[in-house]
C-alpha cells in the first residue's frame, strides 16, 4: 500500500475484529494464523468495496504506481486509463476470484498460502487463478 495511514487503519480494524471474535476461534477448524488471515482478508475486501463505491479514489491513491511518476502527461493519462479498465475488469470476476487475485498479486502469497486462507487445495487455487486471468485477458483484449 502506498498510504501508510490507510494500511494502519486496516491493520487496526483487523485486530479489533480479531479481539471481538476471539471467543469464536476454534483451533480444530484452522490454525490461529489461518483464522487471522481470513479476518484480514475480509477486512481488506471490505475496504476495497468501500473504495470502489467512492469512485473518486484513484488507483494510485491505494497502491504505489508501477510507472515512473516522471512520465509524460500523456503516459500518465494512458496508465490511469489502463488501471481504470483493469479495475472494471476485476469487478466482473466473482468475489472468490477477486480474493485470490488480491492475495496472489497484492498479498504476494503462494497458492499454498492462499489455499490455507481460503480453505481450498493449492491446485484448486491454481485452476481458479488460471481461469480468472484468462477472463481478465479476454475483458482487456490482451493476447
Amino acid at each position: 500500500m502506498k498510504n501508510s495511514a490507510i494500511a494502519d487503519d486496516i491493520v487496526s480494524d483487523t485486530f479489533l475484529k480479531m479481539t471481538q471474535s476471539l471467543a469464536s476461534f476454534n483451533p480444530e477448524r484452522a490454525s490461529f494464523s489461518t483464522w487471522l488471515s481470513r479476518i484480514a482478508m475480509r477486512t481488506l475486501t471490505d475496504y476495497y468495496r468501500w473504495q470502489s463505491h467512492r469512485q473518486n479514489v484513484a488507483w494510485d491513491d491505494i497502491f504505489s504506481p508501477a510507472a515512473d511518476p516522471k512520465d509524460s502527461p500523456e503516459g500518465r493519462y494512458l496508465a490511469q486509463e489502463g488501471k481504470r479498465e483493469l479495475l472494471l475488469a476485476l469487478d466482473k470476476l466473482s468475489e472468490r476470484e477477486q480474493h485470490i487475485i488480491q492475495l496472489k498479486f497484492w498479498g504476494d502469497m503462494s497458492n499454498k498460502e492462499i489455499a490455507e486462507v481460503m480453505d481450498m487445495t493449492p491446485s484448486h487455487v491454481g485452476v481458479i487463478l488460471h481461469r480468472a486471468m484468462g477472463q481478465l485477458r479476454k475483458e482487456l483484449a490482451i493476447k
